[in-house]
């Protein structure tokens, strides 16, 4: 009898112990990314660049030749290298190492920079995975549960206003949600797919279009507002069977940007759409110029110009230059490059008194065919007046991404998978850090958007 209930006992103890391993198993493999505690790396001292060893536990990292002191006093850096998050604590110059595990891209600050949502891929081919959320501090870090599929680069939007993220995608066929922080996601409206959509600068409303006519393939453009879910039709195209796809709100709000793709093709989109600018009021929309479809290249002036790269054909070496735009009457001025050069990627300093950009030699496709190297080795950075007047090359060869620093003295621009600072006055070039995921340099015919890889907050 004692025989028996000791076997009973033991099968017990052994489908108990085996449970228990099932459970600790389960929690390992779905654990947060982020680190039990997070801990600064050394900051590196004077002007040498040193090796920062990072210990996250279970292996050491190296972060390679970073320099703090580049940022500190200058904003908030959050940044990918070798597949992990780190930031640089703008105020007090601190390194912290925010995932452990995975592969983020993608990071973006909320707001206030209380917070940053990134994407942990999942399917390496698409590039997509999951959104995250995490603190400044790397802490509370966790996985929103609830959307209907995996998001890419651009696919989420934080809230001008509040600690909240609007979420549309190609892969997401049932609409546009809401991801408020720590709480579930909600769908704000039912649209099939929504690539194009936008926030008002208030955060009171969300620009989107919609295909509503499935004969002609025409789209309608929607605002919604986020506290009543009140829809107001802004422009309808249905008839024409021309798509629309969001690009900016004006500053003001009181207008929004878009781009006309008549046939809804990816190959026409490739080579550049007409840009529109919808007045609210009125609704009546006047054409500016033909662009590339890359929002980032769409910059206003704290006044309310517009700077932008005009022009078609998807490569970057020929017909290429800047444009200054009144959004309200839609006239455009183009700018003169600099001689022989197309010029792209241009961005307002703060104050609107400066316009930085790259410009590179100016080739046809046969020339460019034979002289690739030259030609990634020809982009320099530049800055001119707002009017582009007075325009002087700051920094030579393979230069990406610029961006100013919030007091308008500086620039921050990507060469040599390294994120750089330059004064605007041109002085020697001091190296942030070395270690941006590596692309190659040829990128989609000369473009590639390196700020898919870090985020800064001003």
């Amino acid at each position: 009898m004692w025989r028996c209930l000791l076997m009973k006992n033991k099968k017990t103890l052994l489908i108990i112990l085996g449970l228990v391993l099932v459970l600790v198993v389960s929690v390992f493999l779905n654990r947060s990314p982020q680190l039990d505690s997070v801990n600064p790396l050394p900051t590196a001292e004077g002007d040498e660049l040193k090796q920062n060893e990072v210990s996250t536990g279970n292996s050491d990292e190296i972060l390679a030749d970073v320099n703090s002191s580049l940022v500190k006093g200058y904003g908030d850096l959050a940044f990918i290298s070798k597949d992990f998050l780190y930031m640089i604590d703008g105020t007090t110059g601190e390194i912290k190492q925010l995932t452990e595990s995975g592969q983020a891209i993608y990071p973006r600050w909320s707001y206030d920079g209380n917070y940053l949502a990134f994407i942990r891929i999942t399917d390496a081919k698409s590039n997509s995975g999951t959104l995250w959320i995490c603190r400044r501090d790397g802490k509370e870090a966790y996985q929103v549960q609830g959307l209907p599929g995996p998001i890419g680069a651009g696919d989420f939007q934080w809230s001008p206003t509040e600690h909240l993220l609007a979420v549309g995608s190609w892969n997401l066929t049932d609409g546009i949600w809401l991801v408020p922080v720590n709480e579930k996601p909600q769908q704000l409206v039912e649209t099939g797919n929504s690539k194009w959509f936008a926030w008002s600068p208030d955060g009171k409303q969300i620009a989107y279009s919609v295909i509503e006519d499935s004969e002609t393939m025409g789209d309608v453009l929607y605002t919604i507002a986020i506290e009543d879910g009140k829809i107001e039709k802004r422009l309808d195209l249905s008839s024409s069977g021309t798509g629309i796809e969001v690009a900016k709100w004006w500053p003001d709000g009181k207008g929004l940007l878009y781009w006309a793709n008549a046939a809804h093709s990816s190959s026409i989109r490739a080579d550049g759409l007409s840009l529109w600018s919808l007045n609210l009021d009125d609704g009546e929309p006047k054409e500016l110029d033909d662009t590339l479809t890359y929002t980032e290249w769409l910059d206003f002036s704290p006044d309310g110009k517009l700077v932008m790269t005009s022009g078609s054909g998807r490569s970057l070496w020929y017909w290429k230059k800047l444009a200054l735009a009144d959004v309200r009457s839609g006239s455009v001025e183009h700018i003169k490059p600099p001689e022989g050069s197309v010029a792209f990627e241009p961005a307002f300093s703060p104050n609107g008194k400066k316009i930085a950009f790259i410009a590179a030699q100016e080739m046809d496709e046969i020339t460019f065919q034979s002289s690739q190297e030259e030609w990634f080795k020809s982009r320099t950075l530049w800055v001119s007046d707002a009017d582009g007047s007075n325009a002087k090359p700051i920094v030579e060869s393979k230069v990406y991404s610029p961006q100013w620093s919030k007091d308008g003295n500086y620039l921050f621009y990507v060469q040599d998978n390294a994120l750089w600072r330059v004064s605007v006055d041109g002085e020697k070039p001091e190296m942030v850090f070395r270690g941006l995921t590596g692309e190659d340099t040829w990128g989609f015919y000369g473009h590639i958007r390196y700020s898919d890889l870090f985020d800064y907050f001003k």
